[in-house]
């Protein structure tokens, strides 16, 4: 998709495969990670696999719009997603959004602990780059 390589999950993990396995997997592979599953988050065992791993996790900011709006999103975001793999050590979230003016944000570090609520303290918003 316009120089992102995109690789399904079920083309190398079974449907069923636990999460903390296919996260760990895919950091090995140097692999960034984009879902709308928001639990990875705040469960325990898929934070902990964060961790350990190094892994890269952006969200996708609302999982109920169509991929097409995504996969939009994600070629317009394309640069500053880079930018972000290249800036900012692993382990991260980040956050994907369909706004124009902060595509990717709340760039954030995981911790052993849950976040205290379901919007942590933002980080501040990288720039959208200049076509």
């Amino acid at each position: 998709m316009a120089g992102l390589k995109i690789e399904c999950h079920l083309t190398h993990f079974d449907k069923e495969e636990q999460d903390d396995v296919w996260i760990r997997k895919c950091a090995e592979w140097g692999w960034a990670i984009v879902t709308s599953d928001k639990a990875t988050e705040t469960d325990p065992v898929n934070r902990l696999a964060v961790i350990e791993s190094g892994a890269r996790i952006f969200f996708l900011d609302s999982g109920s719009c169509r991929a097409i709006f995504w996969a939009a999103a994600m070629v317009v975001s394309k640069q500053v997603i880079y930018q972000t793999i290249a800036g900012t050590k692993g382990p991260f979230f980040a956050n994907i959004t369909r706004e124009t003016a902060t595509l990717v944000k709340n760039i954030r570090q995981p911790t052993i602990e849950p976040p205290t609520s379901a919007v942590t303290a933002a980080a501040p918003a990288l720039p959208t780059p200049d076509p």
